[in-house]
């Protein structure tokens, strides 16, 4: 499956149709020249165009040519779009791509009032994400994970038919069976008033530090083991115990996620990949690959390893005949994208905490749903990137047993540290000085996720009560506080390792999800006042309608820079959407609507717009008010941030 080629067949406006005409200009003037990328960038500043491209630099050596006179060769060969104003050439070779926002508004206004969609490609995608270990609370770190994993699968569905999302529950490991292996040592909780992952965050950690002592380490070491036996084994006592333990924190992970606007379509526990024997079906078709290798003597001695030239060998069943981790893995992946000739048996979840009668998860006791779960053409997996040679494991075992390449894709994601600042408001003995703090579970030092929660809302509703004053109390401080969390956790490269700071998150200027919505209230006042309307759908359709009878007029004179800018940007939204989505990075996305944003705000301070007494020209401002508040709730929607109607 072809999946950039797939996505782009959907969406070809603004820079896929320049690129198409520069491939064109370029084949057809240098016909010599076979192996060349065109690729378009946003100059930084608008008096450079609103698109640039090296193509004359990278061409140059090929030629033996100066780039400058390449650049003026295409550029008299190019046959510009109709969108396309006009083209310069700069120093050292830049051919700088002027936009025609005239042109392009009237297109963009033609799609307004005839609510053209945009076609989807016929394909599965399965996202995983979260994916934690149900034996404490959630931290800050998981949250990254399950807000970047949520973000991409919403930015996916505008152009992909099925999107799945699933959980992977690790509920057989070694995390699970050290929290059961507490409670037997310290007994149940006695404050109820506590929340159970609480306690279990605190006795795990416990469990590990006592673990480091002479005196107890035989005796606790002895203990984990037995537990982690009957759980791999499925009975006994301990294992009773553990399912409690992991449907119990389970249920608070889900209804503290719940609260971020994420939620899931499938659980997958671990008990049923191994209860249901998924291995087996697994380790055949990799015998069958030639890549699964028993070595009778050598350090691999009574292991079945799987091999392969890009990467060491990797031991998936020790010789004591236990699969690790990966081999798992791996039988769960070749599961998703309908390798194997099995299927679960599934169930509606039933929790306490948290109710949702569409979230389903496997059960040994459930029911049959032939064909609804699986079945991917391309499986998406946000994990560390400290799980990164895992993944490569998983990656080629199932190329290998499908002879199929690009099947996997592992967003990467960096860790979270703390600011100074944020460490300390939250408890974390921040005197050696440090400006940087990382997390630990196992030494329980980190931002529970209900805890970040509550001191983000905490600092949303102080800011919100020193703006409003007496209206505070009709502002939506739980969007917000949501609006802060998700923003800051994918406002930055995923690879990248990140410092969460809370009074940089809920900033009402600045590049902060605040701000977003705080853009959008600004316009949605705009529209009240003009239409006369106070409630909102009814102002959105009065305007709406307004558009479709009036003949929406452009100036004739030239535009200012901030309503030029403003129009360049609310074109490219559908761009910036696939190149967030080609790129499988949500940071691209998220750093658009910060700059949309902005864009609306210079322009809101530079033109009169409800003062304006020329009717025309005044309905012209008021249509690039609508249509950016139409393009924020699609923003709002694919960044699951509610918008709110008062700040």
């Amino acid at each position: 499956m072809n999946f950039v080629g797939e996505l782009k067949k959907v969406q070809k406006y603004l820079r896929i149709s320049l690129q198409e005409a520069l491939q064109k200009t370029v084949s057809k003037t240098f016909p010599d020249v076979k192996e060349y990328a065109i690729e378009l960038t946003y100059p930084k500043y608008s008096k450079f165009g609103d698109y640039a491209t090296n193509i004359a630099l990278s061409l140059a050596k090929k030629l033996k040519n100066n780039p400058m006179v390449i650049a003026e060769q295409i550029v008299a060969n190019l046959d510009l779009p109709k969108f396309v104003k006009k083209v310069q050439i700069e120093k050292p070779g830049f051919i700088n791509i002027f936009l025609d926002s005239k042109q392009i508004l009237k297109k963009e206004l033609e799609n307004l009032t005839r609510n053209i969609k945009h076609g989807k490609a016929s394909l599965k995608i399965i996202v995983e994400h979260t994916s934690v270990n149900p034996n404490k609370a959630l931290h800050v770190g998981h949250l990254r994970n399950a807000v970047l994993g949520d973000t991409l699968a919403r930015l996916l569905a505008n152009y992909v038919e099925q999107i799945e999302i699933q959980n992977y529950i690790d509920d057989t490991g070694l995390q699970v069976a050290d929290t059961t292996a507490a409670l037997k040592l310290y007994g149940e909780q006695r404050d109820k008033n506590v929340r159970f992952d609480y306690y279990c965050w605190d006795i795990y950690a416990k469990f590990h530090s006592e673990l480091k002592q002479e005196d107890k380490e035989p005796q606790l070491s002895r203990l984990r083991r037995e537990v982690l036996e009957q759980i791999e084994k499925q009975q006994g006592e301990h294992y009773k115990v553990s399912q409690g333990v992991v449907h119990k924190i389970l249920d608070h992970h889900l209804s503290d996620l719940a609260k971020l606007n994420i939620e899931y379509n499938l659980l997958i526990h671990e008990r049923d990949i191994i209860g249901f024997k998924l291995w087996d079906y697994a380790f055949k078709l990799l015998q069958k690959s030639g890549k699964l290798k028993y070595y009778e003597t050598g350090e691999f001695a009574g292991c079945w390893v799987f091999e392969s030239e890009h990467m060491p060998p990797k031991i998936l069943v020790r010789s004591n005949g236990t699969k690790v981790y990966t081999a798992k893995d791996i039988a769960y992946h070749l599961w998703k994208i309908g390798a194997l000739d099995f299927d679960f048996l599934y169930s509606q979840w039933q929790g306490k905490l948290y109710e949702n009668s569409n979230l389903i998860h496997t059960d040994p006791t459930g029911s049959e749903m032939p064909d609804k779960f699986g079945h991917a053409d391309k499986v998406i997996n946000v994990i560390d990137y400290r799980q990164s040679y895992p993944q490569q494991v998983v990656r080629e075992a199932v190329e290998e047993v499908t002879g199929k390449s690009n099947l996997i894709y592992h967003l990467a994601y960096g860790v979270v540290n703390l600011s100074k600042n944020t460490a300390s408001r939250l408890g974390i003995d921040t005197s050696d000085g440090k400006n940087v703090y990382a997390m630990s579970g196992r030494k329980g030092v980190g931002i529970k996720a209900w805890d970040l929660y509550n001191a983000v809302k905490s600092a949303v509703l102080q800011k919100v009560k020193e703006t409003y004053k007496d209206k505070a109390d009709t502002i939506d401080v739980d969007a917000i506080t949501t609006a802060a969390i998700r923003y800051q956790l994918i406002r930055y490269t995923a690879a990248r390792d990140i410092v969460f700071d809370i009074d940089e998150a809920t900033q009402f200027v600045g590049k902060t999800g605040p701000y977003l919505q705080y853009s959008y209230v600004r316009a949605l006042n705009i529209l009240r006042k003009y239409t006369n309307c106070e409630e909102k759908d009814k102002a959105i359709n009065d305007m709406k309608n307004k558009i479709a009878k009036s003949n929406v007029k452009i100036p004739e004179t030239e535009l200012t820079s901030d309503i030029n800018d403003l129009i360049v940007l609310l074109t490219k939204h559908q761009e910036a959407l696939l190149d967030s989505v080609l790129a499988i990075e949500p940071a691209v996305y998220a750093e658009y609507a910060f700059n949309l944003a902005s864009a609306f705000n210079s322009f809101y301070e530079k033109v009169h717009i409800l003062s304006e007494q020329d009717n025309t020209r005044q309905l012209f401002y008021m249509t690039l008010v609508f249509m950016f508040l139409m393009n924020m709730r699609k923003i709002f929607g694919n960044l699951g941030i509610i918008p709110v109607e008062r700040m």
